[in-house]
């Protein structure tokens, strides 16, 4: 897995803390190579327990909710606040969702490396790309997961109809969900 290489030391000592309470911080370049790593990590684990017990939350207050409601779960926190310590005498597993730009919270926060060069070049070798194309990938996004989905053109955040080069496309399905045949501005 391309988000794997060269990070042993990070994927086992995250999955040593699925196997007990704890509550730890992963620091990436982004938020979005953060949770990335943690899913994969579980994900590529040969325990399909942590799997079924994983969760992805965004809200705190949802978070909260499940904290309070469940026990013994695997939560992944994409949260501002990351101080729920209480979380641990529910059995829970937290693992917060950092990047750069915050500060080290504590001991329990680790930061990832630099994805390895090789395995890196390797595992875009696997999804398909040719060896000169991969080293040439490999330089021009310094290995950064968030580089390299732009130049794949992998970054799915936004749809093709919001676009500004389609706003005239929706500019009547905007319009006849506002006309009103009683209102006399629309007649």
């Amino acid at each position: 897995n391309i988000l794997l290489g060269g990070r042993d030391r990070e994927i086992e000592y995250l999955l040593s803390q699925t196997e007990m309470p704890s509550i730890s911080i992963i620091q990436s370049m982004s938020q979005d190579e953060s949770l990335a790593f943690i899913v994969a990590c579980i994900i590529n684990e040969s325990n399909p327990y942590n799997l079924s017990r994983s969760i992805i939350v965004d809200k705190e207050e949802t978070l909260i909710q499940i904290i309070e409601a469940y026990s013994n779960l695997i939560i992944i926190a994409v949260v501002e606040n990351k101080n729920h310590t209480y979380a641990v005498n529910n059995g829970h597993t937290i693992f917060y969702v950092s990047d750069v730009s915050e500060s080290n919270y504590s001991e329990n926060a680790i930061m990832l490396t630099q994805l390895d060069r090789e395995k890196f070049i390797e595992s875009l070798l696997e999804s398909g790309l040719d060896r000169e194309y991969s080293n040439q990938i490999s330089r021009e996004t310094a290995r950064n997961i968030t580089i390299l989905r732009r130049r794949l053109e992998l970054d799915f955040t936004c749809p093709e109809w919001t676009k500004p080069k389609n706003i005239r496309d929706l500019v009547p399905a905007i319009l006849v969900g506002q006309w009103n045949e009683s209102f006399n501005a629309d007649q």
